[in-house]
């Protein structure tokens, strides 16, 4: 679909932007601007966690970062020997 393409096009931009760069920006981009939301989705885990005073759930995890639907996932070829 057009909404996985769209999130794939900003995914890969991303990464080839990031690619580009000498690695010590690399490092302080991926410090200060969290282009992939890992700090963002660590943090949500963390305050949940916290909240409910226990470890989250498959489907809480789920509702915080939620995964596309097999269908619309994009896998590659298992590669290794």
């Amino acid at each position: 679909s057009s909404s996985v393409l769209s999130s794939y096009d900003k995914w890969k931009d991303i990464a080839i932007n990031l690619a580009a760069l000498p690695p010590d920006e690399v490092i302080s981009t991926l410090e200060t601007h969290d282009p992939f939301g890992t700090r963002t989705f660590e943090t949500k885990i963390l305050e949940q966690e916290t909240t409910l005073r226990r470890t989250l759930t498959m489907e809480e995890l789920k509702g915080i970062f939620s995964c596309p639907v097999p269908s619309e996932r994009i896998s590659l070829p298992d590669q290794r020997d």
